[in-house]
């Protein structure tokens, strides 16, 4: 039991250090419904396992997903939000190598 509750500790802690960092409920919205449907592509459920996959990799294959779904200005909005969710939670990107 002391096991499933740190992990929930830890995915609320993952959550909220993404959340708390956006000031306006509006762009709130918007990150956490972002973040929702990259969950959903790399098939997670919790953030705290996305901690735990090879994001750049994920990332890359959502960006090839997208191109031809959505505008540019969309694909930009929706990965910035992936950006800020492993940036707040310390987690290093190479966003050069992604973007090419």
């Amino acid at each position: 039991m002391q096991k499933q509750e740190q992990q929930e500790q830890k995915q609320e802690l993952a959550y909220e250090n993404f959340i708390t960092t956006i000031r306006s409920e509006e762009s709130k919205l918007v990150y956490r419904n972002n973040l929702n449907l990259f969950m959903k592509f790399v098939g997670i459920a919790s953030h705290n396992l996305l901690l735990e996959i090879n994001a750049e990799e994920s990332i890359k294959r959502y960006i090839v997903y997208l191109k031809d779904k959505v505008s540019s200005a969309t694909l930009d909005n929706r990965v910035a939000s992936i950006y800020h969710f492993y940036t707040m939670n310390d987690i290093l990107l190479n966003k050069t190598k992604i973007s090419k």
